[in-house]
């Protein structure tokens, strides 16, 4: 992945280099030296910017927000 890729994955997820950077790990300097193209892109942290963007997505579906929703409500029940 380039770096003009990447700028549009992350785009695309409505990440900022520092969100990302942060969610997989990696310094806000690192992140910025990918997406300027100072340093290429490993493999493993496109990796994991696709799982955590896909993680991302499917909790912000409607069904897993129920679902959370309701262990929130249960948990609250048993305290």
């Amino acid at each position: 992945m380039d770096r003009v890729q990447l700028r549009r994955l992350l785009d695309k997820a409505g990440l900022t280099q520092v969100e990302a950077g942060r969610l997989i790990g990696v310094t806000d300097r690192t992140m910025r030296r990918y997406v300027s193209g100072a340093t290429p892109v490993p493999r493993v942290v496109v990796c994991a910017l696709l799982y955590v963007i896909h993680v991302q997505e499917e909790l912000e579906s409607e069904p897993v927000r129920n679902a959370i929703a309701r262990l929130i409500k249960r948990q609250w029940r048993t305290k």
